[in-house]
């Protein structure tokens, strides 16, 4: 959660500064900000190098994920009935390394359905970008540029985060008598996610029709995919880490 927290607070303020510099000093200047703070970032690492924990990598034993799976597919017939298909890879590799292709292949199907949800959620840097630019993106007195309202995201996951950890997750356990394990978590994620882009087709509809609409309205959809991307993406970086062999 702090990681996920600092990696928005970063977010939040380029997603709301570098617009700015590229309308005032154009493109060499915005590129060349984040540039050189990446710079930084990689000087301040460089300097921490000894305080992190190297493991050196395994040597290849050929006992990887592809090269069970290929036996294992190659070797289909000898499959027993009832059993997982890379059972059929005992007569080869060992448990351990059978067990940890399972686990593979069980993130990998989870993963497949998040890239899915990431490839709709960086809609809202383009294509929703790009209906900010129909609205009226003037706010409480001040002129928005259309890429700034993307500066919501962030702000609300730093809030979010807190609010789901420490209250939703609880109440909906307690309010269902039921854990609300990742899987679940993720799975809410992309119900909701798919919500927001119903409202923004609503506004777009209204937007070709010729009424005018104010930007501020964007906050509903930006709140809506902000909390699937609480659900889905900080629990799929817990997920990942602990299910991962």
């Amino acid at each position: 959660n702090w990681f996920y927290w600092m990696i928005n607070f970063g977010s939040f303020f380029s997603t709301l500064w570098i617009p700015v510099l590229l309308k005032q000093y154009g493109p060499s200047v915005a590129f060349a900000v984040p540039g050189i703070l990446m710079g930084i970032a990689v000087i301040i690492f460089w300097f921490g190098r000894k305080d992190y924990v190297n493991v050196p990598p395994s040597r290849d034993n050929n006992e990887g994920f592809s090269q069970i799976l290929w036996y294992s597919l190659t070797n289909w017939s000898k499959k027993i009935r009832g059993e997982h298909l890379f059972d059929v890879a005992k007569a080869k590799y060992s448990e351990v390394s059978i067990e940890g292709s399972k686990a593979v292949l069980q993130i990998m199907k989870v993963f497949i359905a998040i890239s899915v949800f990431w490839a709709l959620f960086d809609q809202s840097s383009s294509s929703w970008v790009l209906q900010a630019e129909q609205m009226d993106l003037n706010v409480l007195g001040m002129k928005f540029e259309s890429s700034q309202i993307g500066a919501l995201n962030p702000l609300m996951v730093m809030g979010l985060i807190q609010l789901c950890s420490f209250w939703l997750y609880p109440m909906v356990e307690k309010i269902f008598h039921t854990t609300f394990t990742p899987l679940k978590k993720m799975a809410s994620g992309m119900f909701i996610a798919a919500f927001s882009f119903v409202i923004i087709a609503v506004f777009q509809y209204l937007l070709d029709s010729g009424m005018k609409l104010s930007v501020a309205w964007q906050f509903v959809p930006y709140l809506i995919i902000t909390v699937a991307e609480v659900f889905i993406s900080i629990t799929g970086l817990e997920f990942a880490y602990t299910q991962a062999p």
